[in-house]
């Protein structure tokens, strides 16, 4: 789970953290452990565009799935590097799915999260 910090509000997320803010063009922070070292990462996202954590990617599921949460959440993980990456995705069997930068991850969320949509349109049978 992932901490994600608005206007000094403690918030928790399964998956997305950064694309919340970036959909809302919101001030935050996020907190995540590495999806391979569990090193906490800090990313402060100043008017929905992330500033730090210049080395740490996002891995993106691209597989069809029945329940977002349990199926999708898990896997979609920032990571300290792109190292730490692909030994989670070795020791996985190199799933399916795509490498983002900070800012592709923001641009993502702005498209899933905007005000256009209000919501998550990740549905069955759609891979994001």
């Amino acid at each position: 789970m992932h901490q994600l910090f608005v206007d000094g509000v403690e918030l928790h997320t399964w998956c997305n953290a950064i694309g919340i803010p970036a959909g809302s063009g919101a001030d935050a922070t996020v907190v995540t452990p590495c999806g391979w070292c569990g090193r906490p990462l800090e990313v402060r996202v100043i008017a929905g565009r992330p500033v730090e954590a210049p080395a740490a990617v996002l891995w993106l599921p691209d597989t069809a799935c029945d329940n977002v949460r349990q199926q999708f959440c898990p896997d979609a993980n920032l990571f300290c590097d792109i190292d730490h990456l692909h030994r989670r995705r070795d020791d996985a069997g190199r799933p399916s799915g795509r490498t983002l930068t900070l800012a592709e991850t923001a641009e993502l969320g702005r498209r899933w999260w905007s005000a256009d949509t209000g919501y998550c349109t990740l549905t069955k049978g759609q891979s994001p």
